[in-house]
């Protein structure tokens, strides 16, 4: 008997979650036109290699999600970092070798990024 039942969620490559569309009489299940084996749940494409069907479970649509969430946030950690870097680069410009003259406000919004970011990759206040 297979494991398969046509609208079972499931998942190919712990990556795209799919719905099982049908399950042939020997238990194949079918997904997308693609009939994956019974046995090992790898279905053999010429084009992308073999791909693992697998039940959707709680713990597969955790690390999913965790992959998705950390995708996103390198996103946004890079656009900021990119953007300190471009502040710092404009505020602490260089002319003819010498540092032009930089306002208090700069300094002190420095000096709070230069502790916000110690603290958060050292658990610790400076």
């Amino acid at each position: 008997m297979s494991k398969w039942c046509p609208g079972q969620t499931a998942v190919i490559d712990r990556s795209r979650i799919v719905t099982i569309e049908r399950v042939t009489p020997k238990g194949y299940a079918i997904v997308e036109g693609r009939r994956f084996s019974p046995l090992d749940e790898k279905h053999v494409s010429a084009y992308c290699g073999k791909e693992k069907l697998e039940p959707l479970t709680p713990e597969i649509q955790a690390r999913m999600d965790q992959a998705k969430r950390a995708e996103i946030d390198y996103k946004k950690l890079y656009a900021r970092i990119e953007e300190a870097e471009k502040w710092r680069r404009e505020t602490f410009r260089e002319v003819w070798g010498r540092r032009t003259a930089i306002a208090l406000a700069d300094l002190d919004r420095a000096e709070r990024l230069i502790a916000a970011i110690w603290e958060v990759l050292h658990g610790e206040s400076t």
